[in-house]
C-alpha cells in the first residue's frame, strides 16, 4: 500500500517457486487512516486482490478471483502486482518468514473464529471501514505484544501504538482481545499466510465447509453473513 502498510511475503516468483504459489494485482484498500509509533502515517484495513495468475496455487486460488486480506507485516511496503506462497501460519516445514510463534497464530485464529461468529461488518462504508481498521490494529498488536499469556494487549503502549488518527472502536478492540486470549478455535476456519519475497506479508482465510457440503463456503472476507449460516459444526 505504498505509503500505508498491508501485505505478505512470497519466496520467488513464479518460474522459481517451490511451494504452492499465487500471484496478485491489489485492488484497493479499505479502511481508515490513522499513525502508528515508529512508522508515521498509516491507512489499514483490509487490502482488496484480484487473482492474476493461480496456475501455482495448488487448487487454492483461481484466475480472476477477488480475495480480502489482513496485513501481518508491519515494517514493510506493498509490491504490486507480486507473487506470494502460500502458507500455513504455524508451518514448521516451510514458515513464514519471519514466523509468528504457536500463541500468536492460535490468537488469531480465534479472533477470525470471532469475527465469523459474530457476522462482523468490513465490507460496507462508515462502520465497515472502522471494524476494518480495528481488526487490523488488533492483528498488529497481537503480533508485537501478544507474548505467551496476551495480559498486555493494547493498542495505545507496547511495541505496537496508535499514536494519532482514528484510534479504532474500543469496545470492538476489547471483544477482540478477549476472544484472542480466550475464545475458541472454529477449525472450519483455515488461516493461511501470503508470503512475499518483495512486499509485505499477509493473512488470508477460507472458512471449509462441514463434510456434506461441497466447495467452500466463503473465501477472503467476502460476505462474512453468509459464512456464519455455514460455520456450525
Amino acid at each position: 500500500m505504498r505509503n500505508t502498510i498491508m501485505a505478505l511475503a512470497i519466496a520467488a516468483g513464479a518460474s522459481t517457486a517451490l511451494a504452492d504459489s499465487v500471484q496478485l494485482d491489489y485492488r484497493g484498500l479499505h479502511g481508515r487512516s490513522f499513525t502508528v509509533q515508529g512508522h508515521g502515517g498509516t491507512n489499514a484495513g483490509f487490502m482488496k486482490w484480484d487473482v492474476l495468475d493461480a496456475s501455482l496455487s495448488g487448487g487454492k486460488f483461481t484466475n480472476g478471483q477477488r480475495i480480502r486480506t489482513f496485513c501481518i507485516d508491519l515494517s514493510t511496503t506493498l509490491d504490486d502486482p507480486d507473487w506470494y506462497e502460500i502458507k500455513g501460519l504455524k508451518d514448521t516445514v516451510n514458515p513464514l518468514d519471519p514466523g509468528m510463534t504457536d500463541e500468536e497464530a492460535d490468537a488469531l485464529a480465534r479472533m477470525f473464529t470471532y469475527a465469523v461468529a459474530n457476522d462482523l461488518n468490513f465490507t460496507s462504508g462508515g462502520s465497515g471501514r472502522d471494524n476494518a481498521a480495528t481488526f487490523q490494529m488488533a492483528i498488529w498488536e497481537i503480533l508485537a505484544d501478544f507474548g505467551t499469556d496476551g495480559s498486555s494487549l493494547s493498542t495505545t503502549t507496547g511495541s505496537f501504538a496508535v499514536t494519532g488518527g482514528f484510534s479504532g472502536d474500543a469496545t470492538l478492540l476489547n471483544d477482540l482481545f478477549n476472544a484472542a486470549q480466550f475464545g475458541s478455535i472454529n477449525t472450519n476456519i483455515e488461516l493461511h499466510g501470503l508470503d512475499s519475497v518483495a512486499g509485505q506479508d499477509q493473512v488470508y482465510f477460507v472458512v471449509v465447509p462441514l463434510p456434506s457440503s461441497a466447495g467452500l463456503a466463503a473465501a477472503g472476507l467476502l460476505g462474512l453473513a453468509a459464512i456464519r449460516r455455514r460455520r456450525h459444526r
